[in-house]
């Protein structure tokens, strides 16, 4: 990450109570939502931390506060949300993931050999972020209702 303006910190996240509140405060006031359709009660909150799914998830901290949380799956898709979606945090925290971390290698039909982020498709704010970067859409997703 650049030092100018707002600096960002990647806290790694533990099983701890303070990062299990501070997640579980992030994720009640998401804005987007892909998994969670409805907000999950504080016990299934801290069993999902506990059971970690990640390759890596990080709290991410401004000024002593904890701002949103980062993550990378498996599949080498980076999970990123900050509470006020500032944009010079966001780009400071991809940009953050693609100089540290490498992709996962490719395993056809499993996972490809990039990152890649998926986005609600109202966030336009965070796709304009990302396309600014550089990115470009590979996909759209469609989720079928039971």
């Amino acid at each position: 990450m650049n030092n100018s303006g707002i600096s960002p910190k990647l806290i790694p996240v533990k099983k701890i109570d303070s990062h299990i509140n501070a997640l579980y405060e992030i994720l009640k006031n998401r804005r987007f939502n892909i998994s969670n359709i409805s907000l999950p009660n504080f016990d299934e909150h801290k069993l999902f931390v506990i059971n970690n799914p990640y390759r890596a998830w990080y709290l991410i901290e401004v000024d002593n506060s904890y701002v949103g949380s980062m993550y990378l799956m498996k599949d080498n898709c980076i999970g990123v949300y900050v509470v006020d979606q500032n944009e010079d945090i966001i780009r400071k925290v991809i940009e953050w993931v693609l100089k540290n971390k490498k992709p996962l290698s490719e395993i056809k039909s499993v996972r490809t050999s990039n990152f890649h982020i998926n986005l609600a498709p109202n966030n336009e704010k965070v796709s304009k972020i990302v396309e600014g970067m550089g990115a470009i859409p590979i996909q759209l997703t469609f989720s079928f209702k039971k």
